[in-house]
């Protein structure tokens, strides 16, 4: 008698727990649904979008998963960006440079970085401060090995360099960033940041004089 009593015993605990696995599955699911309704430009509004991602977000704080959390604040930071809301563009990244550096999520850390020096630079004009989340955004990148990324953070060192009359710095700057793009795949992606870094390049030698 006892042991079918502990039998069942076992059977309901494990009946609760395929049960709150499968939950678990159905909320994860419902956030990656969230996000991606979040990026639909084509068939919502911006304010629908908005509350896409608002409600990723709130899914995402109830599993407590910091993972989970720090991928939906990245993708309503970008909603933020697109609507103009400065304030809560930079609140949701200062808790993700928080949450990614507690879970040792490099990646994520060095998106939080740049996030944040996008913020001083064009929304607060604050260059000091742009430059130093940039520095250790590039940082990051390049313990990750990750040229694209490295190389663009260090384009928009080099356009404040250029902004600041640094412009030797720009220039050695912009051409890290070259060398570093073409060490990877020729995409339209690629070649567009090309573009821009060999613009930024022309405007340094117009100042420099280096007209040839």
């Amino acid at each position: 008698m006892r042991y079918k009593i502990v039998f069942i015993f076992i059977l309901l605990c494990l009946n609760q727990i395929v049960s709150q696995t499968i939950s678990d599955n159905a909320v994860l699911d419902s956030i990656v649904i969230y996000r991606q309704l979040s990026k639909d430009k084509t068939n919502y509004t911006d304010e629908i979008r908005l509350s896409f991602a608002e409600r990723a977000l709130q899914l995402s704080r109830e599993t407590q998963k910091d993972t989970t959390i720090i991928k939906s604040n990245r993708r309503i930071s970008t909603v933020y960006s697109e609507l103009g809301y400065s304030n809560l563009f930079k609140k949701t990244n200062t808790e993700n440079l928080i949450l990614s550096q507690k879970v040792k999520d490099s990646m994520s850390l060095g998106k939080a970085n740049f996030n944040l020096a996008y913020y001083f630079r064009y929304r607060e004009f604050i260059i000091d401060s742009a430059y130093y989340y940039y520095h250790k955004a590039e940082k990051i990148y390049e313990a990750l090995n990750d040229n694209f990324e490295t190389a663009y953070t260090l384009f928009e060192i080099a356009e404040i360099q250029r902004d600041e009359k640094d412009f030797t710095g720009s220039e050695v700057t912009s051409i890290e960033a070259i060398s570093l793009l073409d060490e990877i795949a020729e995409t339209n992606e690629v070649n567009k940041l090309k573009s821009y870094i060999y613009n930024n390049l022309g405007l340094v030698f117009g100042q420099l004089e280096q007209y040839d």
